[in-house]
């Protein structure tokens, strides 16, 4: 497996830390540790960068439900980021979005229910027991199979 990017957001009680290998991450967002928790502390280090911390590769970016989001003029901004989008299936049909990515170099982490592909398997949330205290708790991204 190679490694692109490292995404690292953490605060003073959740430490999240995963890697990506792909330009295209899948991750459930069936469980509690997910996608809201995220996009919520990505949205914090913007306007809490005292209390929200994001040390990833490279700029985190998100897109939540309800707002609006141009894909073509987002594509268009002169820089590399991740990009974590909120309830995917409820916004963009599959097929479509990757034709519409193709030549970007951005890196995407879609929230999903329902997409299914065979050559990027839907990975989950899971807590890093290991790493984890009574005071913090560490998340990362279950490895691909």
């Amino acid at each position: 497996m190679v490694i692109l990017m490292l995404v690292h957001i953490y605060s003073t009680k959740i430490d999240y830390e995963f890697e990506l290998d792909d330009k295209i991450t899948l991750v459930s967002n069936e469980s509690w540790l997910g996608e809201h928790i995220l996009i919520k502390m990505i949205s914090d280090s913007y306007n809490e960068p005292n209390a929200v911390h994001d040390e990833s590769d490279i700029r985190c970016y998100y897109y939540m439900k309800g707002r609006y989001f141009e894909l073509e003029k987002y594509l268009k901004v002169d820089k590399q980021n991740i990009t974590f989008i909120q309830d995917f299936d409820e916004i963009f049909e599959y097929e479509d979005f990757l034709e519409r990515i193709k030549d970007s170099e951005y890196y995407f982490v879609l929230f999903t229910r329902d997409v299914k592909d065979p050559s990027r398997p839907i990975r989950k949330m899971v807590v890093d027991e290991d790493k984890t205290t009574k005071n913090k708790i560490y998340i990362t991204l279950e490895k691909p199979v």
